[in-house]
């Protein structure tokens, strides 16, 4: 008797099995890439309002900073350059005569003369000598008509005479030129001795300082031959 072994017959249920495998690993394998685009759209969506908006706001200027731009800048007043007249016109002082020389024991004189000069209201000036040399006796006006009075403070001890210097008339004069000062001396020894003009201070018909120029000079006293 022969028995035949029949092997189970399972090719019926083999396609639904597979299928439910195969099913399963396809959307284990799917749900990845899923994710990944829900992840991307809700990025891009967030983002995409806040790239606008920036886009926006720098393509627009800003209202103040176009007000402030537009609005021209106020003219600056300049004021025209002026000259000062007392920076043009100075006092200028000289000792005349300067180098000269004069016999020992003689008296003799020298005088302190003013150049083109502005309207003055008065003045002051000191003559510095050598007191071994020298000897100041008086100080007067150079002439009778000199536009100033004079007064003197003679040092002989210590080699110095100050002239203080005032109009004559009301009023200053429109310009001063010539002779101020005449100082009368006796030389007392050999020698040579500067003449120095020192402290000169002088003011104009409204009371402001007028500069000053001074040229010294200087004497030399010998015997007589």
């Amino acid at each position: 008797m022969k028995s035949t072994l029949q092997n189970p017959d399972r090719s019926q249920d083999l396609p639904e099995e597979v299928n439910e495998k195969g099913g399963t690993r396809l959307l284990i394998a799917i749900l990845p890439v899923v994710a990944g685009l829900v992840f991307l759209g809700s990025f891009r969506w967030n983002s995409e309002p806040e790239s606008r908006a920036r886009t926006a706001q720098e393509s627009v200027p800003s209202v103040a900073q176009s007000s402030i731009a537009a609005i021209p800048a106020a003219p600056t007043a300049v004021k025209p350059a002026t000259t000062s007249p007392l920076a043009i016109q100075r006092v200028r002082l000289a000792v005349t005569p300067s180098g000269a020389t004069y016999p020992l024991g003689e008296r003799n004189s020298l005088s302190v003369k003013m150049a083109t000069a502005p309207a003055l209201s008065r003045g002051v000036v000191t003559l510095v000598y050598d007191p071994e040399i020298i000897e100041v006796t008086n100080v007067h006006p150079f002439a009778a008509d000199t536009p100033y009075t004079v007064s003197s403070h003679i040092e002989n001890l210590q080699g110095w005479v100050s002239v203080k210097l005032e109009p004559t008339g009301a009023g200053s004069e429109s310009e001063s030129e010539g002779g101020l000062f005449t100082v009368e001396f006796k030389p007392i020894a050999e020698g040579r001795s500067d003449m120095v003009l020192t402290e000169a201070k002088f003011t104009d018909d409204q009371g402001l300082a007028v500069p000053v120029e001074v040229n010294n000079g200087d004497i030399t006293v010998a015997v007589r031959q």
